[in-house]
């Protein structure tokens, strides 16, 4: 049945859905045919485009011809149900270039203009009944690989931005251009450079119809290098603290921890500034949470400022509370996003569960089941996705918790039955309502949020008050969390959100999205050469390439388990990684939601201090690391499933006059003996980092009385450990690793905790460190060693023993390490 329903709503699609009545559209009038080859010239590259619209030609400077003609389209459409669609005409009025199809259905209005740096291309108009889902794109393949095309707005999508040499473009939902949306349009360009790509995409930002902040004065080329130069000066350094204060007063406290980290950005999560995830009773961007206003926040926000650091506030997107003062409750808005709209047949009363509904076009997709997904449903030109609920129904100003849905026939006419499970959800007054009343099938995100329908007043506002919330603070970031939210109806929606913001920002700001990477419209810094510079840094999600502090205890996101306390050696692999990709994000924050980490966590954790000191150290040896050097340390890592991993963990030590930053091998078992547990968990044996939960260290489980054989990867040499100990009722006397055949006993009995874990750590010489769960020092225990402790290059049989034949269970991080790179701190600093 789900078949069918998804046949039938592409042949609606195909048929009988236009995104604009064809009266209220302006034909192109004094339409000259073009009789001969139009060229554009750059001071790069000459175009020519010929009498039929095709381009025929786009040569170098240097008179090479890499146009591949055979496989350029030039301006094509996409239609439902007929696939491509050509335009063969080509004329000129006073407007532009004229683009048509054969049929004269379709017109779509160009100007062209040639500039010393690039070719822009500026949808003027288009005329004809598009298809809802039809979409026009612009095809060109070249045999150069610097070639590329710059979209100007939400509009434009780049089909192939990571596929060189082709330039595809595409419209996106130009059915929806009558509704104030921008036409769209982008610059083409080549360079030999990234100076010259610069300089492209930084005069076309200048000149076109590119968002761009809002800014005092004209808005040039000479505002734009202004501009990138403040931006590069900001976020020359972007080390983040994440912290999450119980009330303003203890602001002051967390002082010392962020000079310990050197850090120059304080990252405060949604709970901390707004009060919860998702907004529920309050404007999406008020400020209440442990600020409580936003003068506080600003005030706060300005003290930081000096002291050299700047904000950063999380945000999940423009969504509206289901409690919204203004626009929920009994005010609820008549601008949220739906996904079906249209009239009540028949009056209802109070307590009436069966409304009759008139959909305002005929075309609009019943579905079966509001429970389905990856179905076509009402008007929405994207089927649904699994995330957005569609059973809420809004009369008037009551919301309504819809049950199930069916076709009914009443004196003859096809309507739709909506069975009501709950009159006056979400808090609206349950009323009665007339005849001819508005309706409209709300999209609800995760059962959270109301969204702003993407062309209403609603949808400027939110993005406008968020945006002078960043402002008024000087925050330096613009985080979209739950980005999708908006994208009910296509993936336009979110990128014309965020170009809302950004086109009201008045100062500079790095940015992200739930999506992993920044947002597809405006933010142009991410398109710069010489700013990408400055976001190396692997972070995409919180614990990408970032240490983390956390305590003992329960995972927030897997709750059945016990997550150990943040691991040294875990935490210079995640610190190498961002020395290694020449990052600027010496970072650290807790790693589960809500990732502020706690005053009680930095007091509880016990090597806090010399957890926070590793950020400014390996900043400091990043900045002065050769080329080959940063070269090296980046071929040990891998990605798997966008994270990095990899077998070697470098640790960073310091002495009077240089780093070294040494690489660390975690013996490991033969993978044949571990088939099982690597199909399950193929990073076990790796570095490696997590979406949430943070970092890891390779670890052995293993019990004392049992025997494993571990790899050694490097030369025979005394190796190192870390012990976990996990919780239980035993007494380990004497507690032995025996490797090969040497060992090394503890001079001392280590009594099992019942509820808690305790660390044995091992650096070498004639003691042992006894750590409590939290890695506070407990004891300093002498050892005895017998036949020099040593692992041989290769396979060790590596054995747990104690003198009363303990069996306590471990985890077992036993380690050798490699030749180290040497940083000397006298060299200068790259950056």
């Amino acid at each position: 049945m789900k078949n069918q329903i998804l046949f039938i709503a592409l042949m609606l699609l195909t048929w009988n859905v236009f995104g604009q009545d064809i009266s209220s559209q302006k034909k192109p009038k004094k339409l000259k045919e073009v009789q001969k080859i139009i060229s554009f010239h750059t001071d790069r590259y000459d175009l020519e485009i010929d009498k039929k619209g095709r381009l025929s030609s786009l040569k170098l400077k240097n008179g090479k011809e890499i146009l591949k003609s055979e496989n350029t389209k030039g301006f094509y459409l996409n239609l439902p149900g007929e696939g491509e669609v050509q335009f063969t005409k080509f004329y000129q009025n006073e407007k532009g270039f004229v683009f048509g199809t054969a049929d004269k259905r379709f017109y779509a209005t160009f100007s062209i203009e040639a500039k010393p740096t690039y070719i822009a291309f500026t949808l003027k108009d288009f005329y004809g009944d598009l298809p809802v889902g039809g979409m026009m794109e612009f095809k060109v393949v070249v045999n150069h690989k610097e070639i590329k095309a710059l979209p100007y707005d939400y509009m434009m999508v780049e089909k192939n931005r990571e596929f060189k040499p082709n330039v595809i473009m595409k419209f996106d939902h130009l059915w929806e251009r009558y509704q104030t949306n921008a036409l769209g349009g982008f610059t083409l360009y080549t360079f030999d450079t990234p100076e010259e790509e610069d300089e492209s995409v930084m005069r076309a930002w200048g000149a076109e119809a590119i968002p761009h902040p809002k800014v005092k004065g004209e808005w040039n080329y000479e505002r734009v290098v202004q501009w990138v130069d403040d931006w590069k000066k900001m976020f020359a350094d972007q080390s983040v603290m994440y912290i999450e204060p119980k009330n303003v007063d203890e602001l002051d406290a967390f002082e010392p921890y962020l000079k310990m980290a050197d850090v120059t950005t304080i990252n405060l999560f949604t709970n901390v500034w707004h009060g919860g995830f998702w907004p529920t009773k309050r404007l999406n961007w008020e400020v209440d949470g442990v600020f409580g206003s936003k003068e506080k926040l600003k005030a706060y926000s300005k003290l930081q400022q000096e002291k050299g650091r700047s904000l950063n506030l999380h945000y999940v997107s423009g969504g509206i509370g289901k409690k919204d003062p203004q626009y929920g409750n009994k005010n609820l808005s008549n601008e949220l996003a739906d996904w079906v709209d249209g009239t009540l047949v028949e009056g209802i009363g109070t307590t009436e569960t069966e409304v009759y509904f008139k959909p305002k076009e005929d075309w609009y997709i019943m579905p079966e089941s509001m429970k389905e997904n990856d179905i076509y449903m009402g008007r929405l030109s994207t089927p649904s996705r699994h995330f957005f609920k569609y059973n809420y129904l809004q009369v008037g100003k009551e919301m309504m918790d819809i049950e199930s849905i069916e076709s009914v026939t009443i004196k003859g006419k096809r309507l739709w039955q909506f069975n009501i499970k709950k009159r006056g959800a979400n808090n609206t007054e349950v009323i009665t309502h007339q005849s001819g009343e508005e309706v409209k099938g709300i999209v609800m995100p995760y059962r959270a949020v109301y969204v702003p329908n993407n062309n209403s007043a609603l949808f400027d506002s939110v993005a406008i008050n968020y945006a002078k919330l960043l402002n008024d603070c000087k925050i330096s970031n613009a985080l979209f969390d739950g980005a999708e939210i908006h994208d009910y109806d296509g993936p336009w929606g979110f990128r014309k959100f965020a170009q809302r913001v950004y086109e009201n920002l008045d100062h500079p700001v790095v940015t992200r999205t739930s999506y992993g990477r920044e947002p597809d419209a405006g933010y142009i810094e991410y398109r710069i050469n010489s700013t990408k510079e400055l976001m190396q840094a692997p972070v995409g999600d919180h614990n990408h390439g970032r240490p983390s502090l956390r305590l003992e205890g329960k995972s927030r996101t897997h709750r059945a388990e016990v997550r150990a306390s943040s691991n040294m050696l875990a935490a210079h692999f995640m610190l190498g990684t961002q020395a290694a990709s020449n990052g600027r994000n010496f970072s650290i924050l807790k790693p589960d939601p809500m990732f502020g980490i706690q005053l009680e966590t930095l007091k509880e954790y016990g090597r806090t201090e010399e957890l926070l000191g590793l950020l400014p150290k390996w900043k400091e040896a990043s900045r002065k690391l050769s080329k080959e050097q940063r070269l090296t340390m980046f071929k040990t890592l891998k990605k798997f499933k966008g994270r990095l991993t990899s077998k070697v963990g470098y640790e960073l030590r310091e002495e009077d006059d240089k780093f070294l930053i040494v690489p660390l091998q975690m013996m490991a078992q033969n993978p044949e003996d571990i088939k099982d547990l690597l199909e399950k968990e193929p990073r076990t044996q790796l570095f490696h980092m997590k979406q949430e939960d943070g970092m890891y260290a390779p670890k052995v489980e293993m019990k004392f009385g049992e025997a494993k054989n571990l790899n050694n990867s490097y030369k025979a040499q005394a190796p190192q450990f870390v012990l976990r100990i996990m919780n239980g009722n035993e007494s380990i006397e004497n507690p032995t690793i025996k490797v090969g055949k040497t060992e090394l006993q503890l001079n001392a009995t280590v009594q099992q905790e019942a509820s808690a874990t305790q660390y044995l750590e091992y650096r070498g010489g004639e003691v042992v460190k006894l750590y409590d769960k939290n890695w506070n020092l407990k004891k300093v225990i002498e050892v005895t060693v017998k036949g020099g402790f040593e692992a041989k290059e290769g396979y060790n049989k590596v054995e747990l023993t104690s003198a009363n034949k303990a069996t306590a269970e471990v985890e077992l991080l036993l380690f050798t390490e490699g030749t180290p790179i040497v940083v000397k701190k006298d060299m200068p600093l790259l950056w």
